[in-house]
């Protein structure tokens, strides 16, 4: 059995210049830091504390579930431009059925879950049964969903202070 050189295989890794260019940035944010902003003590460099990589994934956990998401898609060779209307249109409609029809929290979120995967659905049935490309076929489904949360808002914004407070009790306090 041959053994294979790690290093190798990821010197030839296609997405090794954007992993260095993502190590760079993030040694230069440190650096900035130290020099510039905490006056060379290292004990006071805030951007590598765990409390700030928690805080940064926290930030990033919506766009990344969705990244995901296209990720398969990408790789099935199509593409999806409507996923941002999508997610923009429903969560309007929920805090909309939130504020006016008195909808509770978790009938929304199953409500939200739902609805995006029949929206989905549907748009992957039209693509998959049609000659229509998938690019042609999201574009109509954004504009779609941008009319919609037009229609729902009216041009103004929808609060729901105080309502989905269970989805905050899930941070971990790590620092």
């Amino acid at each position: 059995m041959k053994i294979r050189n790690p290093l190798k295989s990821v010197s030839k890794n296609e997405n090794l210049p954007i992993l260095l260019v993502l190590v760079v940035m993030v040694v230069a944010v440190i650096l900035v830091e130290f020099f510039f902003v905490r006056n060379m003590d290292i004990g006071r460099v805030a951007f590598y504390r765990p409390g700030n990589i928690s805080n940064v994934l926290m930030q990033v956990s919506i766009m990344g579930t969705l990244a995901l998401g296209m990720t398969v898609i990408m790789i099935s060779g199509d593409i999806d431009l409507s996923i941002g209307q999508m997610v923009c249109f429903i969560g309007t409609a929920m805090a909309y059925l939130m504020r006016n029809m008195g909808w509770s929290e978790w009938g929304i979120a199953a409500f939200g879950l739902f609805t995006a995967i029949a929206f989905q659905l549907i748009m992957g049935l039209i693509i998959s049964r049609t000659k229509i490309e998938s690019f042609i076929i999201s574009l109509g489904f954004m504009a779609i969903y941008r009319g919609f949360t037009y229609i729902i808002t009216r041009g103004r914004e929808i609060t729901i202070l105080g309502r989905f407070t269970f989805v905050g009790r899930t941070f971990f306090d790590i620092t």
